[in-house]
């Protein structure tokens, strides 16, 4: 009676630990391969548990071949897992290795879903194994036994050359799952029956020493949490499902049941997790105060000296943002890049041919820049002043879209601070011969006009820019555009919705038309000056599909959604200016105030 109370207990646990893990595993970094790989062992050992859980109080209802698929099924993954932690060439070294257990597992669970022979009855109870040795048992130790090895390897190769986690915790985890599997051969390959107690409590060990490993060193997950994070959570959840069945066993419920109790609370709770964090990155995202940063730096630029500390500055922002290894900054001299600020990467002053940092786009390192994932250049007026490299990230995880986004956005702010301190260049040693009083009042208008400048795109509402957008998608309708938001924002006036509408036509008409180059349509590759009138005069007017027209450009997907948002963004601001005069800066006005300044 004591094993059988202990081993119902276990089960119990085991089914709320792995579930609760698998949960919080996913909330916490639903974005990586590594950590659905993770949720993945879980999901498929909480299985074994509740067939385990229900094969003691009601026979009749659980499944052998159930408890074995999901045990299976998670040693399979669990390898894969740590197989990810290689190298590459270490990966394509023991790549037949991998199909080998990869096959014979599969084979396995063929054998094991087969409905004939013992496995095709009830759970396995209070014991794994079987009274001789059998064809499902040497298929099933062909399997466990290499993959036990190979985990053990895997992380010892991966913690070797830098790759895997290198932490105890997460050899523990290894270690323990390395014995269960080991376990598991062996009771079905010598023929023999064994307490699955013990079983139970390796792959739980295994489990908890894997979410000691995220909580303390975001191993699998892409936010650092908290050590008080993981057992308050684990608690919580495992007090809640012990009230659960409580309240379930009172109330005359069977095991069963209140098995599937305990894994819909788990699964509401953890679903509730993964909204809030959802939500909680939305609201607390760095990009926004990065890009305030590099705006307001577009200001300062007053010399080299300046400039350096101005990049240094603001790439320590994108590297931390990003979470990048690290990164730098070069500036093109000639037919060479000299790096001008770096952080954790090549040191400053190091000079680089021109043919390992020429770059049209967005693209990946290549090989001529081993520890540069990406390159971004830095362009201004269809000439390259610059680039941006930046290395891998720490956690070992791919750039998403809206990080390769952020990059960019960083490497056109660049562009444009060099070209300013190109031109500020030419003009500087006249400027130092000029008496005190104009320097001054030059650099008072410079400051005056940047910090207007900053102020008015800061004033740009993102939801004045969505608005704008909606009223470009309805501009054949003018019942639309006559109760759009735009009526209020532009001060339209007119007697009825439909005159409005018309109005509020015109003047989005008239502010995609001022983005013109000039009267000529460009001829079969359209130059960059036309990217922007081209983009929302095809799609918004003649309602062309996006494909056609990124493949008149001749640009990526990535590329044209960037210039896409800079269009729309640039008739918002055409439509602020036009009404409200007050609080608009003519930009060009400015510029030949500064190039007559400087002359």
């Amino acid at each position: 009676m004591l094993v059988f109370a202990l081993t119902s207990i276990t089960d119990f646990l085991g089914l709320c630990t792995t579930l609760w893990l698998a949960g919080y595993l996913l909330s916490r970094g639903f974005r990586s391969q590594t950590t659905l790989r993770a949720v993945l062992v879980l999901f498929f050992l909480s299985l074994t548990f509740a067939e385990g859980y229900t094969s003691l109080h009601e026979p009749d209802k659980s499944h052998y071949a159930w408890y074995l698929t999901g045990f299976l099924l998670a040693v399979m993954v669990w390898f894969n897992l740590t197989y990810q932690w290689l190298p590459r060439p270490l990966q394509r070294r023991f790549r037949w290795t991998a199909w080998g257990i990869y096959g014979v597992g599969l084979a396995t669970l063929v054998i094991t879903l087969l409905p004939i022979g013992p496995l095709s009855g009830a759970g396995p109870g209070l014991y794994i194994g079987s009274d001789r040795p059998t064809l499902f048992g040497l298929g099933n130790s062909l399997m466990l036994l290499p993959a036990a090895i190979a985990t053990l390897v895997n992380f010892r190769l991966g913690t070797r050359f830098g790759r895997g986690p290198g932490f105890r915790t997460m050899w523990l985890a290894a270690l323990f799952g390395a014995l269960a599997m080991t376990y598991g051969a062996l009771s079905f390959l010598i023929g023999i029956y064994t307490p699955r107690l013990a079983l139970d409590w390796l792959v739980i060990a295994a489990m908890l020493m894997l979410g000691l490993a995220v909580a303390r060193h975001q191993a699998f997950v892409e936010r650092r949490t908290t050590l008080q994070d993981l057992p308050i959570s684990g608690l919580a959840i495992v007090a809640i499902m012990v009230f659960y069945a409580f309240v379930t066993q009172r109330a005359g419920f069977s095991a069963a049941q209140t098995a599937l109790v305990a894994s819909l609370a788990v699964f509401t709770h953890s679903v509730y997790d993964l909204a809030r964090e959802w939500l909680d990155r939305l609201v607390h995202r760095q990009e926004s105060r990065l890009r305030h940063q590099l705006r307001k730096l577009a200001r300062d630029v007053s010399g080299p000296d300046v400039l350096a500390a101005n990049l240094q500055t603001a790439l320590h922002g994108l590297v931390g943002t990003l979470q990048a290894t690290g990164g730098f900054v070069a500036v093109k001299q000639g037919q060479q890049y000299s790096i001008l600020a770096s952080v954790r990467s090549l040191p400053i002053g190091e000079q680089l041919d021109a043919a390992a940092l020429n770059a049209d786009d967005l693209q990946p390192g290549g090989e001529k820049l081993e520890r540069v994932a990406w390159l971004a250049p830095s362009l201004a007026n269809n000439e390259q002043m610059g680039a941006i490299g930046l290395g891998a990230r720490t956690n070992q995880e791919a750039y998403r879209d809206e990080d390769l986004d952020l990059l960019m956005d960083a490497a056109y702010s660049v562009g444009q601070l060099l070209q300013a301190e190109a031109r500020q260049a030419q003009g500087r040693a006249q400027l130092l011969s000029l008496a005190t009083e104009v320097q001054a009042r030059e650099v008072g208008l410079q400051a005056n006009a940047q910090d207007l400048i900053a102020e008015l795109e800061l004033q740009l509402d993102r939801g004045f820019v969505r608005t704008v957008e909606q009223g470009l998608r309805n501009l054949s309708d003018y019942a639309a555009l006559g109760h759009s938001a735009l009526v209020e924002e532009l001060m339209i006036e007119g007697a009825t919705h439909v005159e409005k509408g018309k109005a509020v036509r015109d003047d989005l008409m008239r502010a995609i038309e001022s983005l013109r180059p000039g009267r000529t349509p460009p001829g079969s590759i359209p130059p960059r000056e036309w990217h922007a009138y081209i983009i929302l005069h095809d799609a918004y007017v003649d309602d062309v599909p996006n494909r056609d027209i990124m493949s008149k450009l001749y640009v990526s997907e990535g590329t044209f959604n960037r210039e896409r948002r800079k269009a729309l963004q640039a008739i918002a601001q055409i439509l602020l200016e036009a009404k409200h005069p007050g609080t608009t800066v003519n930009i060009d006005a400015l510029a030949r105030a500064d190039s007559a300044a400087s002359n």
